[in-house]
């Protein structure tokens, strides 16, 4: 059906070549900065895990899990910013991203508060996470106009910069009195530091500047029109935070907090790397595919290169996946023989993170699309699927090793049903316009 479609479109070639021929070197530099990035950080793990506790670790994390909102301070309206065709409308998202943001901030200030009278809750939190987040949420609208212009070069510097500074300041505070707040400190600064690095690239090429405020009734219809974003985006975002942890709640909870923390390190070490090459793909896909369909005259080349996509990242996944089944032969080497056992979480994990490298690229065609119901069904399915490979091996009392083993062939399950209803989505978009056509026609 696709194909019949595609005979039907008559795309220029050389449009096709300008829109999508440089992805490759796109995805290359920022996937090299990425690499830096993380090549740093993982190098200033053995030291990191030297200078703080396990239980400091801990508490780390739970920051992290605190501040989850972090990818949605702008609610979804930085990916806006991308995919509208409308310059003027453009600026009026970016508008309404930062305003978002600072709602947001409020919103993690009035929730700390009132969470730091209990004891799990350390006092730091109430300024810690609404710092982080609003750092972040300026990071994410500044992106959004970076990827609107295509400027990777200032999307892979400020990637750089967040990746080095976050490691540098643990490791400088590491030595001075230590604990997790020195942890949390190194990720404020990483993500204010992106958002330095946007700004100074955006100003100097005239994409950020000081204008009048929108007038209220545009914001207002602005944000009607790209409303789907907050409604649809916005949860399935945070149901991505709890599909990520909820296998660390269920571990801590059912087979106790030394195979929560082992189990959460893992997360932390390989989720990194995983997280930044993905980002980095993803942003150089997402600003081509963006650019292609608001133009509506690159979506046949669009089509093929999800599975180019895919392609590359599967050779890329491939040494990944070998070294993480091979790390019980380094991990007492690398970080420490009170963290040997982490490398039977890491050989488990190999699995589930390998389905994200290969796949969760190609997820942003979703927002290229203007689809954001489909990032919502993906993480209900991906819940429902999680929830069921979690709690039969539980019910069974069966061992740790079948209950993960269980979680990573859901987490590639639900992988694979996600890139099908994207490629039936596009599919979809590509029998519009072969419609719309052949009607003019």
């Amino acid at each position: 059906m696709a194909d019949r479609a595609v005979r039907r479109l008559k795309k220029p070639i050389a449009r096709e070549r300008v829109v999508l021929g440089g992805m490759h070197r796109d995805a290359l530099r920022l996937f090299g900065a990425a690499s830096m990035g993380y090549g740093v950080a993982f190098l200033a793990s053995p030291l990191l895990t030297r200078l703080y506790s396990p239980e400091e670790f801990g508490i780390y994390v739970l920051f992290g899990a605190v501040a989850f909102c972090d990818v949605v301070a702008c609610l979804g309206f930085d990916r806006a910013i991308v995919v509208t065709r409308d310059d003027g409308v453009a600026k009026e998202l970016f508008f309404i991203a930062c305003l978002s943001s600072v709602a947001v901030v409020v919103l993690c200030l009035v929730g700390m508060a009132a969470a730091s009278g209990y004891d799990v809750v350390p006092t730091w939190f109430v300024w810690g996470v609404p710092l982080y987040v609003g750092a972040y949420g300026l990071m994410l609208a500044l992106g959004g106009v970076a990827t609107r212009s295509g400027q990777v070069g200032a999307i892979a510097n400020a990637r750089l910069v967040q990746s080095l500074t976050n490691p540098s300041l643990q490791l400088a505070l590491g030595f001075g009195p230590k604990g997790a707040m020195s942890l949390a400190v190194g990720q404020i600064g990483g993500a204010a530091a992106g958002a330095i690095a946007y700004l100074r690239r955006l100003r100097r090429t005239s994409q950020v500047h000081v204008s009048p405020l929108p007038d209220r009734s545009r914001v207002l219809a602005t944000v009607r029109q790209f409303d789907s974003f907050p409604r649809c985006w916005v949860p399935a975002t945070l149901l991505n935070s709890v599909n990520q942890q909820l296998p660390l709640f269920t571990i801590s909870v059912f087979f106790g907090a030394h195979a929560g923390g082992l189990f959460g390190f893992g997360q932390r070490i390989i989720g990194a790397g995983v997280g930044l090459v993905c980002a980095a793909v993803s942003q150089a896909y997402f600003v081509h595919a963006a650019a292609a369909l608001r133009s509506d005259e690159s979506i046949i080349r669009l089509r093929k290169q999800v599975f180019a996509v895919l392609k590359a990242q599967m050779l890329l996944t491939l040494p990944f996946v070998v070294v993480l089944l091979l790390s019980p032969m380094w991990m007492a080497t690398v970080f420490g023989d009170q963290w040997n056992e982490a490398g039977f979480y890491f050989q488990l994990l190999a699995i589930p993170f390998a389905s994200q490298l290969c796949i969760s690229p190609i997820h942003a065609l979703i927002d290229a699309l203007q689809e954001p119901r489909l990032h919502l069904w993906r993480e209900l399915t991906r819940l429902a699927l999680t929830g069921l490979a979690l709690t039969i091996p539980l019910v069974l009392a069966t061992k740790i090793s079948t209950v993960l083993m269980a979680y990573a062939a859901s987490v590639c399950a639900s992988y694979m049903l996600g890139l099908y209803v994207i490629v039936r989505a596009l599919d979809h978009r590509i029998r519009g316009l072969a419609l719309a056509g052949s009607a003019r026609s």
